[in-house]
């Protein structure tokens, strides 16, 4: 019986989720060597300008990278940190570093599939909300302070807790709080409401609290 070939492999399930996926919200790059890597559509303009190079990995038996030297001078950018500088920052920024796959695919480079690396947070991303708090959702708390909004919503990313603002409807609070869960964590974030009702102005708080956040912690 022959070993699969990891080369192979790799790009066998790249190929498949291209085959599969949304074409209205991920789309593909064609790479040097003649891989292809997976985005998200709403960052192809960005990304697209750019030639994208194949790097295969000495170290990591079926590991290959997208990487460019076009965008930072004298220097290479890797196609997932891009990626998540782009949804942070909008543009690129060297701050935004530690990426790794939660599908273990280093050419699916959507959103979603693109988790920071820190040692604490599998288990932060999994942990339930305590009990006996004052709200049933993870990431909210009630404010005692009258004429407030009244759920105040915060996460923890391993490292450091971001506040991520102040709502006046419990349940909307949540939602901001997923929002914030799946940039930080993907697919394996914990959320409060894992039937997808996340929507655009949910993911517009989270993010606007996110990046505020990490422009802080660059300064």
């Amino acid at each position: 019986m022959t070993d699969i070939n990891p080369d192979a492999e790799l790009r066998h399930k790249i190929h498949h989720i291209i085959e599969t996926m949304d074409q209205e919200k991920y789309g593909f790059l064609v790479l040097t060597k003649g891989y292809r890597a997976i985005v998200d559509q709403k960052f192809y303009e960005n990304i697209q300008p750019y030639r994208w190079h194949a790097v295969v990995s000495p170290n990591q038996a079926g590991s290959v990278y997208a990487r460019t030297t076009q965008i930072k001078r004298d220097g290479v950018v890797t196609l997932h940190n891009y990626v998540l500088s782009l949804y942070l920052h909008g543009k690129y920024d060297p701050s935004v570093k530690h990426v790794t796959f939660n599908n273990k695919l280093t050419l699916d480079c959507r959103l979603v599939n693109l988790l920071k690396n820190t040692g604490r947070q599998a288990v932060m991303r999994h942990r339930l909300g305590k009990s006996k708090t004052t709200s049933e959702f993870k990431g909210v708390r009630k404010r005692p302070q009258k004429n407030a909004k009244d759920w105040r919503v915060q996460i923890h990313d391993g490292e450091k807790t971001i506040h991520l603002g102040q709502y006046d409807s419990e349940v909307y609070a949540a939602k901001v709080y997923d929002a914030a869960a799946e940039t930080l964590f993907g697919a394996s974030a914990y959320l409060n409401f894992p039937d997808g009702s996340i929507h655009q102005e949910h993911r517009y708080y989270a993010k606007i609290h996110l990046e505020r956040h990490f422009n802080k912690q660059k300064r």
